[in-house]
């Protein structure tokens, strides 16, 4: 008889303590998914992180290339354009040129505004003020604005001497990301200041345009 509940007790004592290992087991694998699954999350942040950093990146690559270009462009239209000092009275007035404006001229009575939007203001930059170039995907564009700002150096100390100084120009750039087939909402502003030599009598004069 007493074999009998000893074997009864040991029996009890064993299930007893599979019981408490299951249970340990299962707190251990809950903990263990738990951590999973933070992980998981944590990763899936990271790749979203990276991502958006990614095409920030881009855009802005995209916006810095665009201005370059845009300043290229201008500086080309320059010597396209100006070959005698007396064209800058054609070509800087905004109402015949968008795009091409000159401060108050030293030389008189004549007077041409330049009025152009805050360059910081990307909303303001329009046809009315600015020239658009386009790369060879029509989608990426860009704007600038030449001013003329006037001769670079000190004139000649004898005035019979040819006055040889160069005129100076500065360009103002603005390029813009690509999302989609629509301007992105990066943009980068570029400006540099261009020097030429030009012909002509140096005096700034009123010609038909």
């Amino acid at each position: 008889m007493l074999n009998v509940i000893n074997s009864m007790l040991a029996l009890s004592m064993r299930q007893s303590a599979s019981r408490r290992q299951s249970g340990a087991t299962l707190i251990t694998a809950l903990i263990m998914l738990l951590m999973l699954t933070v992980l998981a999350i944590s990763g899936s942040g990271s790749a979203i992180l990276e991502t958006r950093l990614a095409n920030n990146l881009k855009f802005r690559n995209q916006a810095q290339e665009m201005a370059e270009y845009a300043l290229r462009t201008a500086e080309a239209d320059i010597e396209a354009l100006l070959t005698t000092s007396s064209q800058i009275m054609c070509q800087f007035n905004p109402a015949i040129n968008p795009g091409f404006g000159s401060p108050i001229l030293k030389n008189g009575t004549v007077n041409i505004p330049f009025n152009f939007t805050n360059p910081n203001n990307r909303s303001g930059w329009a046809a009315a003020n600015s020239v658009q170039v386009a790369s060879t995907n029509t989608n990426l564009q860009a704007r600038y604005v030449v001013e003329y700002v006037g001769r670079v150096g000190l004139p000649p100390a004898d005035i019979d001497d040819v006055d040889r100084r160069h005129y100076a120009f500065r360009i103002t750039a603005i390029g813009y990301s690509l999302e989609g087939n629509n301007a992105g909402n990066a943009s980068y502003l570029l400006q540099s200041t261009y020097s030429k030599p030009l012909a002509g009598t140096g005096a700034l004069i009123q010609t038909a345009c």
